[in-house]
Parts: C-alpha cells; structure tokens; sequence
C-alpha cells in the first residue's frame, strides 16, 4: 500500500477508482452520476433524446442489462439487435413499437434459437427513427 500526503484540497468526485474502475460505468469515478437526456418534472420526465446506455455488467456472465431511451412523443419503432464480432445477427431482443421512456432489456447469452453463444466481443445495437447507437460488450464464461 501507498500513502501520499499531498498538498491541496481533497475532491471526492475528481479522485480515480482504479480497481476495474470502481463502477458498473467503468468510468475510474466515485459517486458518478449516469448523464441522460431525461428532461425536468415539467414534460413527465420523459427522455428528449434517443439513447442507447452502456449494458451492465459489462464484461457479464451469464446475463447483462442494456438500457435505452425512446423519446418523449409518440412510440416509435425500436429495434434492438446483438451481433458478434464479424457482424452476424445473433439475438433480436426489441422489434416493436415502444412507448416513450426509459426500457431496460436482459441479454442472456443466448443467441435467436436459445443456444448459449461463445465467449467474446459482441455488439448491442438500437435503431430508432434517425438514431443508430452501437455499444460492445464482452461475453466471459
């Protein structure tokens, strides 16, 4: 163990996590907050812009949550996709019309006929109306 004394004011929010970067955001920082596109308690709290979020945990095993945002109006037609590394389908979780709001969705490793997938790098990709947002996850066993 290392001890520092430095000189200056302490600042909790500005201080690294290095231990696998200390969050499920694997951003190195403390008490960090998720930035969204959720606007204030005037329009519901809806979201103002598509988004699709980091999944989590990531790496995962056997299972890892993606969560994404449809914006606020009317539903939209959401498609929500995995594919592996050389760009094949593996799992369609959203094909659908979707209410405005905050969804969450649960991967489990498996690909569209129910087998278990292999270890590895695999990509999370949402389509809204004007929106394509890709996110890599990693698959450990």
């Amino acid at each position: 163990m290392y001890v520092w004394n430095l000189n200056g004011t302490f600042a909790e929010s500005e201080t690294p996590w290095p231990t696998f970067q200390g969050n499920v955001h694997r951003n190195g920082r403390i008490g960090f907050e998720v930035p969204t596109a959720v606007t204030g308690p005037a329009d519901g709290g809806l979201p103002a812009t598509a988004a699709l979020f980091q999944n989590y945990p990531n790496p995962f095993n056997p299972t890892t949550r993606i969560v994404f945002d449809v914006p606020r109006g009317r539903p939209q037609p959401v498609t929500l996709r995995v594919y592996d590394i050389t760009g094949a389908l593996v799992r369609t979780l959203v094909d659908d019309m979707v209410p405005p709001g905050r969804h969450t969705r649960e991967w489990d490793g498996r690909d569209d006929r129910g087998i278990m997938v292999g270890t590895g790098v695999y990509f999370c990709q949402l389509r809204e109306p004007g929106v394509v947002s890709t996110r890599k996850t990693v698959l450990l066993k």
